[in-house]
């Protein structure tokens, strides 16, 4: 595995969480650690948490001395700290604390609730030094809690603390005293001669009791480091993929985000058959207070597929993920229905998975799984295009629910924002849907055709081409943009206000509609608390015949004081509204929605496929590149008619950036997606140097980080990379290439046994102990591996 240099000014992502992949996890009580090379109170090389809000902070780092001289501060170390390897549950730092002291520090998450790591120390000078390690720890407790103290435990001493109900043990090997430094610590003396070096090991478990803890440590300290080690080493070289791309900070960034997605993975097979993941892993996170899980906030109340295909694009290597997480899905299947959310607590929803498994399962799954898979992914398929999605029957079903869509901060379709117009997804058709619908309907197509199936292919066609069609029908010509629309009428209007009213009664209403519509109710309260609106509007439907629709409290979506319902009806004329239930000082909208309310995802069907080549460069010369792109990338809205809030609107979410460049690619634009390529590294190295982490998004102007730290979506995409160089599948047993590497210097990508290099329109591809192998030209080209 490659052997990194990296110092504080460089990209970085330090934290540390137990690995499914080498031992268990446990859902409901998961400590994850993290790494400062600075630290703030003391300025220290800290390894920190806080036992998932169970403290207000736990911190160990090590003080040297010598001489009479005690060193803390990297920055009064003669040479700072600098990460040499890292894993998800490892780290490994050299440093010089004084001139002519090595020191190798490693640190391991053993299991969710133990760490562990060990100090190297090397004299490499000529004289002997009298050294002395204090491995120090400040615990600030909650609750009944208790600072850490060196205490007589077992044959020794160890640190011990409480907070929260949690017994915190810290064990130091080689028969450590307590320290004489000015914070709590284990100490060791150390006489090293030119040449010598002396190890120590130590470990920190946190569990409701002390014994318990401390039986934990010792054993973590006392593991076979050596053999432990490589295992850890072989298990990532399995599933890593490393880049050389001629831009060092890209190939840091690119290792960092393979090993914070690996970090995100978590195991619990009392509610799911395979490994699934959270979307953030961080020190704040892990502790249940219920103890099973279920009571853990949405960024880890389960997978949906969305997430789940954006996880597989971080992890291309990683050959059984796609399996995982697929029996996963299939575990959740009720009544022909794949759950939309599947969690590792039990978590289930009453939604529809994203129709992306296919695809998923396509790329990913083996033989096997795929032919078990089938049945329940055509089901599933169906479902979506039944009655109860698709009401009218047109190939372009509805959304449930705004989390569906994975794009919920919309101005379209979102609830909770003050400017949101808040119309209710049962009553829009989305092209992005109809677009991960064709895309799927292709997919199960190919997985008819890889296992020999002919029976569902005449449907899956026919299908195919009914979204197709239904999408295409959302075409704007004048706006070169595809457009949602009105599940009835099929209308994509603009937007009008048709009155504005304040407190209860019965008001005529300013302006008509103009066209037939649906209409939102807006209520704007006084205060925050909600209000329990009753009503009734009246008017005309399309065929002049007089109609009312009344709504109640329960059709109301509530946020920050705000409520919205959308009609079920569709209106010609509104005569009035009545509405009961409110304070004076309220104020109350009735409005047309509005259908020209754009966003990144009515650019999918790009990525699927349908638009012929003619209005494909139309959408992308004329709109896309013209109206979104931005320094960072694509923002969720296009700048010049971007609410302003919330914030995310202005961002660049990255899983919707790769759908979009792998649509480019689709279309011809291997330049674009490349340049686009750029733009998105540029903001994900930039948060990494600034802040050690990523963030949920990017904004696409500044490329500040936005939204919740460490988030899945904030990883880089290594497999959308491999795609924009022309390298389309990379797996043990075959290659596929296609293409040319757009870049004006080559990529080489170390996959296993596998090097490959990209350079132009050549591939060069070594196989260890053979001769390399030289590829020329842009045609698609298969070569299955010995």
């Amino acid at each position: 595995m490659q052997t990194w240099n990296l110092t504080d000014e460089d990209p970085l992502h330090l934290t540390l969480s137990a690995d499914p992949r080498l031992g268990p996890t446990d859902y409901a009580d998961d400590i994850t650690w993290e790494l400062s090379l600075r630290g703030e109170d003391p300025p220290a090389l800290t390894l920190f948490t806080t036992f998932g809000l169970r403290a207000r902070r736990m911190q160990f780092f090590p003080v040297f001395s010598r001489g009479g001289q005690s060193v803390i501060d990297p920055a009064a170390f003669h040479r700072a700290p600098r990460v040499t390897r890292f894993y998800p549950n490892y780290l490994e730092v050299h440093f010089a604390p004084f001139e002519g002291i090595e020191v190798r520090a490693e640190y391991c998450v053993v299991g969710s609730q133990v760490v562990a790591g060990r100090v190297h120390l090397v004299n490499q000078s000529v004289l002997p030094h009298n050294l002395r390690l204090d491995w120090a720890g400040v615990l600030n407790p909650l609750g009944a809690g208790e600072g850490m103290a060196v205490l007589p435990t077992g044959l020794g001493l160890a640190m011990q603390g409480r907070s929260d109900g949690l017994a915190v043990v810290c064990f130091l090997t080689g028969g450590a005293q307590a320290g004489k430094s000015a914070y709590p610590a284990l100490s060791l003396l150390y006489e090293l001669y030119p040449g010598s070096h002396a190890e120590t090991a130590w470990a920190v478990a946190a569990r409701p009791g002390t014994e318990e803890a401390f039986q934990m440590a010792q054993e973590a300290a006392n593991r076979a480091w050596e053999a432990e080690l490589a295992r850890i080493e072989l298990c990532n070289a399995a599933d890593v993929v490393e880049i050389s791309s001629g831009a060092p900070e890209w190939d840091a960034a690119l290792a960092l985000g393979q090993r914070a997605a690996l970090g995100l993975r978590m195991a619990n097979p009392a509610q799911l058959p395979a490994p699934s993941f959270v979307l953030t892993r961080r020190v704040d996170q892990g502790a249940s207070a219920r103890g099973d899980g279920s009571d853990h906030p949405y960024l880890w109340a389960g997978q949906t597929a969305f997430d789940s295909w954006y996880l597989s694009v971080l992890l291309p290597g990683m050959a059984s993920l796609g399996g995982e997480l697929l029996r996963n899905f299939l575990a959740s299947a009720r009544d022909a229905r794949l759950d939309f959310r599947p969690g590792l607590g039990g978590q289930h929803t009453r939604h529809l998975a994203q129709p992306f498994l296919a695809e998923m399962a396509l790329r990913l799954a083996p033989p096997a799984l795929l032919e078990e898979a089938y049945p329940a992914l055509i089901q599933h398929f169906k479902a979506w295009l039944s009655a109860e999605h698709d009401a009218d029957g047109d190939g372009l079903p509805e959304w449930e629910h705004p989390l569906q869509s994975g794009l919920e901060s919309s101005p379209m379709i979102d609830r909770w924002s003050a400017s949101a117009q808040g119309m209710d997804t049962a009553w829009i058709e989305s092209p992005a849907l109809g677009a991960m619908l064709y895309h799927e309907a292709l997919a199960l197509e190919k997985v008819n055709r890889r296992l020999g199936w002919s029976a569902d292919l005449p449907w899956l066609r026919t299908q195919a081409e009914r979204i197709r069609h239904a999408v295409e029908e959302t075409w704007d010509r004048r706006a070169r943009i595809y457009r949602y629309r009105d599940s009835q009428t099929h209308l994509s209007r603009a937007g009008k206000v048709l009155g504005t009213f304040r407190g209860a009664g019965v008001f005529a209403v300013q302006r008509q509609p103009g066209a037939l519509t649906r209409l939102i109710i807006q209520v704007e309260a006084a205060s925050e608390s909600t209000r329990a609106v009753v009503g009734l509007i009246s008017g005309v439907d399309e065929s002049g015949q007089s109609i009312e629709e009344s709504f109640a409290p329960r059709d109301f979506t509530w946020s920050l004081g705000r409520a919205r319902a959308t009609t079920r009806k569709v209106f010609s004329r509104v005569t009035q509204i009545e509405v009961n239930g409110v304070m004076p000082e309220d104020r109350i909208k009735l409005v047309c929605p509005d259908f020209t309310l754009e966003d990144l995802s009515l650019f999918l069907p790009l990525w699927a496929g349908i638009p012929e080549p003619s209005r494909a460069r139309l959408l992308v010369e004329k709109r896309l590149l013209k109206d979104y792109l931005q320094p960072f990338g694509l923002p969720v809205c296009p700048p010049a008619r971007c609410p302003a809030e919330p914030v995310e609107l202005a961002c660049m979410a990255l899983p919707w950036n790769v759908l979009i460049g792998e649509g480019l690619l689709e279309a011809g634009f291997r330049q674009e997606a490349a340049d686009l390529l750029e733009r998105l590294m540029q903001a994900v190295v930039g948060n990494l140097k600034r802040e050690h982490g990523f963030r949920q998004f990017y904004h696409a102007a500044s490329g500040l980080g936005v939204g919740e730290r460490n988030h899945l979506w904030g990883m880089p995409p290594v497999g959308y990379l491999l795609q924009v160089i022309g390298l389309e599948l990379l797996s043990p047993t075959e290659i596929v290439v296609r293409g040319f590497n757009p870049f004006p210097w080559p990529i080489t990508v170390k996959y296993q046994r596998i090097k490959i290099t990209r350079e132009g329109d050549r591939t060069t591809l070594t196989l260890a102990g053979r001769p390399p192998l030289v590829i020329t030209g842009q045609d698609a080209q298969r070569i299955a591996l010995p």
